[in-house]
């Protein structure tokens, strides 16, 4: 599915044309979207991307959502510490064995500090955000490979637009199963079965943007 088709088949299961429901469509797909990646974390959604750090900042990929690690050259994991830690060994000159690193400002910050003659390579690994398409032949992940949660998602702003409680009880019903459905994939590689879901603990020297730790 694409997104005009997705935004015709909205259209079709409300049942109506006129041009006040047809104009909010876009917004109900916007939300739904915006639902998705607080919700969601896939294989589809892991990135990374390389830096060459050369001072003590360095800004976020733009369709930055968490962050999974960050690593140097070699292979070595950098810490993490919450901003607050951070500063209190940057304050005091520890010397570090591995460089740490924590986000600030949505830049990541790195000590002790590269510079111009003294730069850090690193990979970061990174969720990334689901893309809004912009015109009616683009598409995502998402909507491509499991269309029923985007047009779910989307009918559960719409019925709510229309004041509809007992047709938007039914369609939520039928999102948090879909929704489920995306949550409880395996990936499957050569003798390796990898769970993806909410079973998977997270990392305790992560961060999350959306819980801002």
């Amino acid at each position: 599915m694409n997104y005009g088709e997705l935004r015709a088949a909205i259209a079709n299961f409300l049942q109506r044309s006129d041009p006040e429901m047809t104009a909010s469509i876009p917004t109900w797909v916007t939300l739904a979207t915006a639902v998705f990646n607080r919700d969601l974390r896939t294989p589809e959604m892991e990135s990374r991307d390389t830096a060459a750090m050369t001072s003590e900042f360095i800004g976020l990929p733009s369709d930055f959502l968490e962050m999974r690690g960050v690593y140097k050259t070699d292979g070595t994991a950098l810490r993490y510490l919450a901003a607050q830690q951070f500063a209190e060994v940057v304050s005091l000159q520890r010397a570090m064995e591995t460089p740490i690193y924590t986000i600030e400002d949505f830049q990541l910050r790195l000590y002790p500090p590269p510079s111009a003659s003294a730069p850090a390579s690193l990979t970061i690994l990174y969720y990334e955000r689901i893309p809004m398409p912009t015109s009616d032949s683009a598409t995502n992940w998402l909507m491509r490979d499991w269309p029923d949660v985007y047009l779910y998602g989307s009918m559960m702003h719409a019925r709510a637009w229309l004041h509809d409680d007992p047709r938007l009880a039914l369609v939520k019903q039928l999102y948090d199963e879909a929704l489920a459905s995306v949550r409880r994939r395996k990936v499957h590689a050569t003798g390796i079965v990898s769970a993806v879901g909410s079973d998977i603990p997270a990392a305790r020297l992560g961060w999350s943007i959306r819980r801002g730790i």
